[in-house]
């Protein structure tokens, strides 16, 4: 039995604890009366007569005062990372854009990790996804570089981006560095949210090229202004106030916790950020005002005002923000302004949709079981495809998707063996990937719900007779889907089924299965580009006195393309282990005569 009779009544931080491990972290201004709390007779709450019984022992820190008692709170929970309290990521993970200026022809970069150096960096934004929507319409619009320095310092001649004109090829001179310098400035003002300035300067940059008679590049600069102007309006909901606002808004359902927060700039709405907590047993009655006390605990600024559709402890907050930032926001809770009401309604609109996306999401292997007539759903899927050029260098892979994500450790590549060089039979490439798949499952004991094969019936026969061969055919269920040239539209195959299902109706899992199908697609092509490049690079090498097969494999293994062995010097051959003198020779000789 706990014995809280010498608890002190003091503010500070208290830890419930089953034996050694740390179950929840709290603060109180009152200790005593905050712990006796939880062990009354009656609770309404099931949840803390479920935390009640597993506690074991309890710990506290006095403090000062409830003020301390936070901040020690937020520490102690970032250092222990408790079970049962919300966590929020730190903003070191948050993604952030990077320009690094240190670089003669500086391209756009996303990075998690920001450093004190030269780099100009923009964010933190609230998920990868906006970040690389924000990106691709820089790179694109703005014609800035999206090769990594790597590549960039290895080229001698532009890639397909600069052909296609989406590039202005740095690389190769085909831009000066004060031109493409003028473009990152456009970039910034992009990035800081200054599009009325931008728009005016491209604007009067426009109407100089096109007094000078230079039309072409004043239509491209046209094409920019538009475009900046179509983002601006997409990403803008405007109302009538010059403050920066912070609109927060929660829903607890089904035992799931989830916030909203919209972010306001000069009265128009510019982010969103969005929060879940899935089975979420929560013990603290300010549960909101733990969620907006950690989350700015992260961040490096604050609006001039929050608006909150719930009453908090509004005294501890303001404490909070002016020990932090030394200032203060107006606190605002159940606003009467028209401004501040819109606002909260529509935060409230968006968290509806955002959780009607997740949920729907969820279901979603649920629905895929139904309608493809499963045996159980599919929380594993394994995806099988080959890749050949008129039967050269034929290649198969696999792919796995668990609970809908890529699951990487347990991607295959399979280089064909049981067809030879120039013969093209999908079939019997499709039959041994998926055999030397099944073994690997018998093996391992561990089975995929699900195989979903890029191709017709006669793949999917294929694959069926391979699990076959192995008595695992009842233990997987397995489908084949393929597009149709002429009626496009995407089929799926089953087995034993002599029709296809048309899956054109349901949106959800189409984007499902196609998200899978390019993964395997993308992880195939790019297998058999290596196999060829790896073909052609040790034919080449072949060709010099001294190397054979063996000696071909460990050099491409060591340099991996051609122009590091052209740029290699005759001492770096030498320091080869597997290279005398005369070899090494002969491999420079045949490079530089």
């Amino acid at each position: 039995m706990i014995n809280i009779n010498n608890i002190p009544t003091s503010s500070g931080v208290y830890f419930f604890k089953n034996n050694k491990k740390i179950l929840y972290i709290g603060k109180a201004k009152n200790l005593k009366k905050r712990i006796s709390s939880y062990f009354q007779k009656n609770h309404n709450d099931i949840k803390t007569s479920f935390l009640v019984k597993k506690i074991k022992q309890i710990d506290w820190i006095v403090t000062n005062n409830e003020f301390e008692a936070l901040i020690l709170e937020n520490n102690l929970i970032k250092k222990h990372k408790p079970p049962f309290n919300i966590k929020l990521t730190d903003d070191k993970t948050y993604p952030y854009i990077k320009i690094d200026f240190s670089h003669e022809f500086p391209n756009i970069q996303i990075t998690r990790n920001k450093k004190d150096d030269k780099s100009i960096y923009f964010g933190p934004y609230s998920t990868v996804l906006k970040l690389k929507e924000v990106v691709r319409f820089i790179n694109k619009n703005f014609l800035i570089r999206k090769c990594s320095n790597k590549k960039f310092n290895n080229r001698n001649r532009p890639c397909l981006n600069y052909q296609i004109k989406i590039c202005p090829a740095p690389c190769v001179n085909k831009i000066d560095q004060k031109e493409y310098r003028n473009r990152l400035k456009q970039v910034i003002l992009f990035l800081k949210g200054k599009n009325e300035k931008l728009i005016k300067k491209l604007t009067d940059e426009m109407l100089k090229l096109s007094t000078s008679l230079q039309f072409e590049e004043a239509a491209k600069l046209r094409d920019l202004i538009e475009s900046v102007k179509i983002i601006s309006t997409n990403q803008v909901v405007e109302t009538f106030s010059l403050f920066d606002k912070d609109i927060f808004y929660s829903e607890y359902m089904d035992d799931n916790l989830y916030f909203i927060v919209l972010k306001t700039k000069k009265g128009k709405v510019i982010a969103s950020d969005f929060y879940s907590f899935k089975n979420f047993k929560t013990f603290s009655k300010n549960i909101f005002e733990d969620f907006i006390l950690k989350y700015y605990s992260i961040k490096t600024t604050i609006p001039d005002k929050i608006i909150l559709h719930k009453k908090i402890n509004s005294e501890l907050i303001k404490k909070f923000f002016k020990k932090k930032f030394n200032k203060t926001p107006e606190l605002v809770i159940s606003s009467n302004d028209n401004d501040d009401i819109n606002l909260i309604n529509l935060a409230k609109e968006n968290l509806k949709q955002k959780i009607r996306i997740l949920t729907e999401k969820e279901r979603l292997p649920n629905k895929l079981k139904n309608f493809l007539k499963l045996k159980s759903i599919p929380n594993r899927i394994d995806a099988f495809d080959i890749a050949t050029f008129r039967g050269k260098s034929s290649v198969g892979t696999r792919v796995v998707f668990v609970n809908g994500k890529p699951f990487k450790s347990l991607y295959r590549k399979y280089k064909i063996k049981t067809i030879g060089e120039n013969f093209l039979d999908d079939f019997s490439m499709i039959n041994e990937i998926v055999d030397r798949s099944a073994k690997e499952y018998i093996e391992s004991d561990n089975y995929p719900d699900l195989i979903l094969i890029d191709g017709g019936k006669g793949q999917l026969n294929s694959a069926i007779y391979a699990l076959k061969q192995h008595g695992i055919e009842n233990k997987i269920n397995i489908i084949a889907i393929a597009k149709d040239k002429d009626e496009k539209i995407d089929k799926i195959y089953l087995p034993k089924r002599k029709n296809y299902l048309n899956i054109s109706k349901n949106r959800d899992i189409i984007l499902f299965f196609m998200k899978i199908r390019d993964e395997v697609h993308r992880f195939s092509v790019k297998y058999h580009h290596q196999k060829e490049h790896s073909k052609n690079f040790n034919s080449i090498l072949k060709n010099i006195n001294g190397i054979g097969d063996k000696k071909a494999k460990l050099l491409i293994k060591h340099f991996k393309n051609i122009n590091k062995i052209k740029e290699a010097t005759l001492p770096d051959l030498e320091s080869l282990p597997f290279l005398n003198k005369k070899i090494a020779q002969n491999i420079y000789n045949f490079f530089n005569n």
